[in-house]
């Protein structure tokens, strides 16, 4: 892909996220989001529940948290993947892009 497809696609998912966005403001997409939301609950216990493993439910709360186990160790894990990545490149001879440092020197 040359650089005018990869604007053309970034601006039609920027784009979509703001109508996306828009509609999500003005309400318009809460019997969906309620849908999806009860999808995941056991309704027909006395005390609702969400559906899965006895562990799931801590972990969508760290997930959605921010803060929790999950989502940390999960930038660690990114972290440390990209730091192996970025000596497996180095060490294959590849240095990223070269920048030349010539001195320019203004004509008088």
């Amino acid at each position: 892909m040359d650089a005018g497809q990869v604007s053309s696609i970034a601006a039609l998912l920027v784009l979509s996220f703001a109508l996306l966005a828009s509609e999500v403001i003005e309400g318009d997409t809460r019997a969906f989001d309620e849908r999806i939301l009860l999808f995941f609950r056991n309704a027909w216990r006395s005390f609702p529940r969400s559906v899965g493993p006895p562990g799931s439910r801590r972990r969508w709360r760290d997930i959605t948290a921010l803060g929790g186990n999950q989502h940390s160790c999960h930038h660690r894990l990114s972290a440390v993947a990209g730091f192996l990545a970025g000596i497996w490149i180095t060490s294959r001879g590849h240095h990223g892009a070269r920048i030349r440092t010539e001195r320019c020197v203004l004509a008088e």
